[in-house]
């Protein structure tokens, strides 16, 4: 096990097993408090939460899946791609 996986780090991964493509999203970034299409942030996420009810535009999804979408958003985002943060993904 590796430092960065020992500590949590989310992991975007697009160059399969050799680890090439990996992007390292922040430990500090929240992927399950932030609602993957309008970008309205919660303050908190239980654990016990298992969907995830937008306080902002109503909509319920997968709480696992709003924070994979969000990951992925990040990390093109910090890869400059299409489809990062700064542009609104209609799949989520």
């Amino acid at each position: 096990m590796t430092a960065v996986a020992a500590h949590n780090d989310a992991r975007l991964q697009a160059g399969g097993r050799t680890g090439e493509g990996q992007v390292v999203v922040a430990r500090s970034f929240p992927p399950g408090r932030i609602r993957s299409r309008c970008g309205h942030v919660r303050d908190s996420l239980g654990q016990s939460e298992r969907t995830y009810v937008c306080g902002n535009c109503g909509h319920v999804m997968d709480r696992d899946w709003n924070a994979a979408l969000n990951i992925r958003r990040e990390g093109l985002r910090l890869l400059d791609l299409p489809g990062g943060r700064n542009r609104r993904d209609t799949r989520g």
